[in-house]
């Protein structure tokens, strides 16, 4: 059972083990390794070995493309192909999701910042010369406004696809909820995901396709430990004190159905430099449940 004095901080202090294993199929990649421009490399950061996928033209400008919360980089299979008409992509698959490789058991909470400063030391050891763009799903879109807030003048503009932004928690509150998620059947004891039915999908995230439920069940299996420790991050992250101050260029992308419209609509009275999508009849994840839609807006927002 977790409890207080389980809670860790960072990445330093934990002895080697094996990495997560999974044998979940390979089907998705094969959308993506078949571009032409496909090229795949790994890079260590603090001790996490991030998986990174590259395609389209490096001389165009870069796309950082990050997926949601127990996501991987598939998720994004669909508009990938689109993106490489005008943008040099590199997605990137957070800490212990998809292919990215981890050492050692994951801290109780991994913080934003901490996340935010992975993708910077990506940039900096590509040697990216030109700021980078960055697109997020939910906690991707998280991060990103984070290393805008942080580098901004290593960022160019943020885009953002169902992602909530709220204040700060306290780190009791964080524990009963997560002892919640145990009970209500979403965890087991030792942080690992349940599978859950496609009504959650629906409920939750307003997502009526059951494909994409299922495929989220899939991608939280190869993340395994790492999903909670990243959500618990997002709740001690005070997102409302940080937007005032973010003078970057923000889209933010919301379907009509679940809840992220609400949390948009109060980003974008705090942020200076906002505009605010809504993708009708989609629920929290347009890029998969819509994404011709979604495109539709991002190829005008991306010029």
């Amino acid at each position: 059972m977790l409890s207080r004095r389980n809670l860790t901080f960072g990445f330093l202090t934990f002895p080697i083990s094996n990495a997560l294993a999974s044998n979940v199929s390979l089907e998705d990649y094969k959308v993506l390794r078949g571009l032409e421009s496909y090229k795949n490399s790994k890079i260590k950061v603090t001790g996490i070995e991030l998986n990174i996928d590259f395609y389209g033209d490096e001389n165009l400008p870069p796309l950082i493309v990050l997926h949601k919360l127990g996501g991987r980089i598939e998720e994004w299979r669909r508009l990938i192909p689109n993106f490489i008409k005008s943008r040099y992509v590199i997605a990137i698959d957070l800490p212990g999701h998809g292919k990215s490789r981890t050492f050692s058991p994951p801290p109780y909470i991994v913080t934003q910042e901490e996340i935010a400063a992975m993708i910077m030391s990506v940039v900096e050891h590509l040697g990216l010369s030109k700021p980078v763009s960055i697109l997020g799903s939910s906690i991707g879109g998280c991060v990103a406004l984070v290393c805008a807030s942080l580098w901004p003048n290593r960022v160019d503009s943020v885009y953002t696809v169902g992602s909530a932004f709220n204040g700060s928690t306290s780190i009791a509150n964080i524990e009963d909820q997560s002892i919640k998620a145990i009970n209500d059947g979403y965890f087991d004891e030792n942080d690992f995901p349940i599978d859950r039915k496609a009504e959650y999908a629906r409920d939750v995230f307003g997502v009526y396709d059951r494909a994409v439920a299922a495929e989220m069940n899939i991608s939280r299996r190869l993340a395994g430990n790492w999903i909670n420790p990243l959500a618990r991050g997002v709740s001690l992250y005070d997102y409302l004190s940080v937007l005032p101050h973010v003078e970057n260029k923000v889209y933010l992308y919301h379907g009509t159905r679940g809840n992220y419209g609400k949390f948009h609509k109060v980003a974008h009275k705090l942020l200076p430099n906002s505009f605010m999508r809504s993708i009708v009849n989609s629920g929290a994840f347009p890029h998969e449940e819509l994404p011709n839609e979604l495109w539709q807006y991002l190829i005008k927002d991306l010029a």
